[in-house]
């Protein structure tokens, strides 16, 4: 059993347990406390709750997998359940006593199914299962040895996962019809185009598209082209998601300008993209949102976030961005950083990224948070601890 796994394990279960009884108010025990799973079933169900709760606890069943990893594989998963379950009935036994929170026997069921996805997730990608060997094996063919590529991958991962959230495809013509509203209403009102936008996504995917040219093997544009292709279908047939005329642009540019980019330098690459993804978070803190008047500078970590879809979406964008440039240092560096030069770069990109963030109190409709600086200055810290 790692004891570094063990401490990031026991690290998600407090942020489950902040996010799970935040604001931590007005405590009031009842008379009688219930037994959450004989609770009725709740007459309405919302799918976003749904959502939340099993992403919320998928990458709990994950690292309880792979913490257990020599065990067996049913002796796994019912480990990885018997622990989302026991966290998630503790939670919702806890919620009766907080008067701004509701206990549902439907959270824990959906708790427990997403930590028991996340463990077969990882029963998946283990080196003797079939899939996780067919993986392995494509993965070795297409990328040069070593963590850089995995650690590319999970950064790749997660900008997906950003673009797609919240991942609910549907063939309805509805649906479609929303997915494509954008970039048609753009097409034929080209006044509207968002230039900042366009910038914006453009950056982020050849930042992407350059850390792939660092860590695949030739050819590297069709798989990159092909992966793209499909991101941008999927945002067309994803409920609560939608194409633009502006991610479909830098989605053509970006792509452009990786297959004429000969430049063969993996520093000098790495420099690139890194400056490439840095100012695509600049453009994105700087520009004003869609809600009205200007909020104050939130100091509770996740409070904007907690029990909210677009908290998921940000958190994963933030995520992405502060792996992508831990794992662009390490290509600059040579290897893993120093453990000086890491604090010291650490601090500077905390120190930025705050600053960026404190500036949205002056940016209608934007909502300035504690939590992107510190949440991507960990994901930098893991990216560049991580052997």
């Amino acid at each position: 059993m790692s004891s570094k796994l063990l401490w990031v394990v026991v690290a998600y279960v407090l942020l489950i347990v902040h996010g799970s009884l935040f604001p931590f108010l007005g405590w009031h025990p009842p008379h009688h406390w219930t037994n959450p799973v004989l609770m009725p079933w709740p007459a309405h169900g919302s799918r976003s709750d749904i959502l939340i709760n099993v992403l919320a606890y998928l990458p709990l069943g994950f690292l309880i997998r792979q913490l257990w990893i020599r065990t067996g594989r049913t002796q796994g998963l019912l480990v990885a359940a018997a622990v989302g379950f026991s966290l998630s009935f503790s939670m919702e036994f806890l919620q009766e006593a907080l008067p701004s929170r509701v206990s549902s026997v439907a959270d824990i069921v959906n708790d427990t199914l997403g930590t028991l996805i996340g463990a077969l997730m990882a029963l998946g990608l283990s080196p003797d299962s079939l899939t996780g060997q067919r993986l392995y094996a494509w993965r070795e063919r297409r990328f040069v040895p070593g963590t850089l590529p995995n650690l590319a991958l999970v950064v790749l991962l997660l900008w997906a996962a950003t673009e797609l959230f919240p991942y609910a495809p549907s063939t309805k013509l509805s649906t479609i019809e929303a997915g494509l509203y954008h970039f048609l209403h753009t097409w034929h009102h080209p006044e509207l185009f968002n230039v900042s936008k366009a910038l914006m996504d453009g950056c982020a995917m050849f930042g992407i598209g350059v850390l792939m040219r660092i860590v695949m093997r030739e050819p590297v544009m069709p798989t990159l082209i092909t992966f793209v292709l499909v991101v941008t279908f999927l945002k067309i047939i994803i409920a609560e998601q939608t194409l633009s005329l502006e991610f479909f642009c830098a989605s053509l540019v970006s792509l452009a300008i990786l297959s004429l980019l000969t430049w063969q330098n993996r520093r000098g690459l790495a420099w690139l993209g890194m400056a490439a993804i840095a100012l695509a978070k600049i453009i994105d803190e700087i520009h004003p949102g869609s809600l009205a008047g200007q909020l104050p500078f939130n100091w509770i970590p996740f409070a904007a976030q907690a029990g909210r879809l677009g908290g998921m979406d940000d958190i994963l964008s933030t995520l992405w961005l502060g792996l992508g440039l831990a794992v662009y240092a390490r290509v600059i560096a040579g290897g893993r950083l120093r453990p000086g030069m890491g604090l010291v770069c650490g601090g500077v990109l905390f120190g930025v990224w705050f600053i960026l963030e404190w500036n949205q109190q002056t940016l209608p409709g934007r909502v300035p948070d504690i939590t992107d600086p510190l949440l991507g200055t960990l994901a930098w810290w893991g990216g560049g601890e991580i052997e």
